[in-house]
């Protein structure tokens, strides 16, 4: 069902740990993989639980085209845009 959405499992180490029993349940998905800088399963924070803790840092900086011509010749450039102006634009949004 995922593949049928484009998404990727990212975690790939156990999560779900019972006596001699590992299992990756806690999961994580993602369709543009690429922007996934780091992902991994961290030690749970009391002995008593089971399952691990698991994160994935995100890469914020977003890229779009800049297109220019000069001298008849199409020159696309990439610049940041600021997150917080983002983050900001989609704040107004109504959904």
């Amino acid at each position: 069902m995922t593949s049928q959405f484009g998404l990727h499992q990212i975690i790939k180490e156990p999560t779900h740990i019972i006596n001699n029993s590992f299992s990756c349940i806690d999961l994580i998905f993602c369709n543009q993989s690429n922007l996934i800088i780091d992902s991994g399963v961290h030690s749970s924070l009391h002995p008593c639980w089971h399952h691990q803790i698991v994160y994935a840092k995100v890469n914020l900086k977003i890229y779009y085209p800049c297109r220019r011509e000069l001298f008849g010749i199409i020159i696309v450039q990439m610049q940041i845009i600021s997150v917080g102006l983002l983050m900001l634009s989609i704040g107004k949004m109504r959904f």
